[in-house]
């Protein structure tokens, strides 16, 4: 069975654009209707997460905390999350939206499930018929959207580390103070950034929707990246690099307002929300 959204969805108050409802007028509520569908009576899907998030699109930026003032060093926090390159697979599988040059988002996935030690075996990639990182290619098969004509849709790069038996969600944090606490919990997560080099020190190519995994922070509190993109080179060793943190926030405020995907191992302790709105749990 293929993956798909569905276009054309639209009513009186707003839209669905792949995996978002796009509301026309502000709304106070919502509800969420799980149906479920199987080809046999005797077994159901095993449901164990329903989540939905409602936003004003108000993300990063907007932190009283940013840089740590100069002089002042900020305790750093580094995870161990094996760097992975979308460009190790650029001219394969070119019937997924042209082949790796696009696969940010489930490479990203994959570094996470890596991490997390839930990521394919051997027996389960055979399929992919080469040893360069399979596990991206079993990603991308898992989540590539039809309608869409991609493999970046959020909801279905979670749902797949839901699939491996982790917990999985898309939230929107309000900057790095909140995304620190989560790698200070043992988390990294990803994000959805846009830039160019001349808006972010460290780019080398521009892009308009990308997904990097922050795995953690210097003693100046810049952002330690896992960049699929690996600076255009097809090499796992060009995956990390730092970017400064004051242009890395407005990067992951332009790209999405702040979208992160939260994936841990159930029961997994998470930081407190310390806000009024929580954003996740």
């Amino acid at each position: 069975m293929r993956r798909s959204s569905v276009t054309g969805q639209e009513c009186a108050h707003g839209h669905v654009a792949t995996d978002t409802f796009v509301a026309r007028d502000p709304f106070e509520g919502f509800q969420i209707r799980l149906t479920a569908h199987t080809r046999d009576h005797d077994v159901w899907p095993d449901v164990r997460l329903v989540a939905a998030l409602a936003s004003a699109c108000i993300g990063p930026g907007s932190s009283s905390e940013a840089a740590a003032p100069p002089g002042v060093a900020r305790r750093p926090v580094e995870l161990a999350v094996p760097p992975l390159s979308q460009r190790r697979h650029t001219g394969t599988f070119v019937h997924w939206d042209g082949g790796g040059g696009s696969w940010c988002s489930p490479t990203a996935t994959t570094m996470l499930l890596r991490y997390w030690g839930r990521s394919p075996d051997a027996a389960e990639t055979t399929w992919v018929g080469h040893h360069h990182d399979p596990e991206v290619v079993h990603a991308v098969r898992s989540v590539f959207d039809d309608a869409y004509g991609g493999a970046g849709n959020w909801a279905f790069n979670v749902a797949y580390a839901a699939e491996r038996g982790l917990r999985g969600y898309v939230t929107r944090l309000r900057g790095l103070d909140e995304a620190e606490q989560f790698l200070r919990a043992g988390v990294p997560l990803a994000v959805s950034v846009r830039f160019t080099p001349e808006d972010l020190p460290g780019a080398v190519y521009s892009t308009a929707g990308h997904l990097v995994t922050v795995i953690g922070l210097t003693a100046a509190g810049d952002v330690v990246c896992n960049d699929p993109g690996s600076r255009g080179e097809p090499d796992d060793a060009a995956v990390r690099i730092v970017f400064p943190r004051a242009a890395f926030e407005q990067a992951w405020s332009a790209g999405s307002r702040g979208i992160a995907y939260v994936i841990h191992p159930p029961g997994w302790a998470l930081p407190p929300v310390l806000t009024p709105e929580p954003n996740w749990g």
